[in-house]
């Protein structure tokens, strides 16, 4: 199982092991996909692997995908167990979006597993939030009191994720640690204003900007952000061609754009773009549509894309002025073929993010079959209250609009 208290299940490193997932994979979407032997002439189906430019989405096929990849990853996407945190949220997240979350026995697990990655905070060492993996072979602990190690460390994206999907499954939070990883938040601060991802050496670009919004929005508490700080440092990564970079001084891309401005609409900033520049910004993101979405200038469009561009843009107000239909007929083309899901492009396999990502890519170009999602939300959580509120699950992700 993905959520295994063995940080080394997920790791297979013998070449049988690697056969076996792949087989079981293989042969559990081919149970889940039967073959008409009559629509190509009698083949075995092993050509429906490859992605697929399906006139209708696949949504049984895509269910059955994420809930696959919620208790057993391809051998070929092992090298991501570093990251499995970010793996269950696009997995839980993408069964969300679909009306299909797990019954609620199951949901009980997970949530115990998640909060068996909780970190203590210990004073001048390890800050308060959550590990993305159970990869120190901690012994496990599902109440929210894990062992104080020193080499133990929490991350913003594994934070932010594990508190959205305890939010979707519908925990009470009561094990959650608030104010420990509220007050977290300004160690993370650095002071140029960004953050970092972790307290040991940690990247500070504009992702975990985005992390720590959201993480200080969904629990309702910014007492520890120096927000304009924060904001300052945003539009220091204001690039040259008119969008948004991840480190001041780089190229600008279209997911350092979105966290950017999500982040500034988190932080109640996003005025601090003058009317220029955010005609700029929105005309260099609109520049990025062929038929799908770019992510910066000269490369392909990708799936990922019709999130982090359209939710830019919804953002900003632009939407009316992307070819929707257009964006529709290539996000069908990078379907997964017998395995459900989406691909980065039309001849790459599916994968967790991808896939949860296309789905609200689908949406918030108004897709009928889709719930509405909303790439923000203004009113803050009140820090007192029990649980969070679904709808203001923000990130990537963004919770279905209830």
């Amino acid at each position: 199982s993905l959520l295994s208290a063995s940080g080394h299940a997920f790791a297979m490193n013998t070449h049988l092991s690697r056969l076996r997932v792949r087989s079981r994979w293989a042969h559990q979407a081919a149970l889940d996909s039967p073959h008409d032997p009559s629509s190509d002439g009698g083949s075995t189906g092993l050509t429906q692997l490859t992605n697929m430019a399906a006139t209708e989405f696949e949504w049984p096929r895509h269910k059955k995908f994420f809930g696959r990849c919620l208790e057993i990853m391809p051998a070929s996407l092992s090298h991501l167990d570093p990251n499995r945190m970010t793996l269950v949220f696009f997995a839980l997240s993408g069964l969300d979006m679909l009306g299909a979350l797990p019954g609620e026995p199951r949901r009980k697990q997970i949530a115990d597993w998640i909060y068996s990655l909780q970190v203590v905070p210990i004073e001048g060492g390890a800050a308060a939030g959550f590990r993305a993996a159970p990869d120190l072979g901690f012994p496990y602990s599902s109440d929210g009191t894990a062992i104080v190690n020193p080499y133990d460390t929490s991350h913003l994206t594994m934070t932010f994720t594990a508190i959205a999907c305890l939010t979707i499954l519908g925990d009470d939070l009561t094990r959650l640690r608030r104010a420990d990883i509220a007050a977290a938040l300004g160690r993370h601060q650095t002071a140029c204003g960004s953050f970092a991802s972790t307290l040991a050496d940690g990247e500070t670009d504009m992702r975990f900007m985005y992390c720590a919004c959201c993480v200080a929005h969904m629990l309702g508490d910014w007492s520890s952000v120096n927000k304009e700080a924060a904001v300052g440092h945003i539009m220091a990564c204001l690039s040259y061609d008119g969008a948004f970079a991840q480190l001041p001084g780089l190229e600008a891309h279209a997911g350092s754009t979105f966290c950017a401005l999500a982040s500034l609409f988190l932080l109640g900033g996003l005025d601090a773009l003058s009317a220029a520049q955010r005609r700029r910004v929105t005309e260099w993101l609109l520049f990025r549509q062929i038929q799908g979405f770019q992510g910066r200038p000269g490369k392909l469009e990708d799936t990922c894309y019709a999130f982090w561009v359209g939710a830019s843009l919804h953002l900003l107000g632009a939407s009316e002025f992307v070819d929707h239909a257009a964006l529709e007929a290539y996000l069908r083309t990078t379907q997964g073929g017998m395995t459900g899901g989406f691909g980065k492009h039309s001849d790459c396999p599916a994968d967790p993010m991808h896939s949860y990502l296309g789905l609200v890519g689908l949406s918030l170009n108004g897709h009928p079959d889709l719930p509405p999602v909303h790439p923000g939300k203004s009113d803050p959580i009140i820090a007192t209250a029990p649980m969070l509120d679904h709808e203001d699950v923000q990130l990537v992700l963004f919770s279905r609009q209830r």
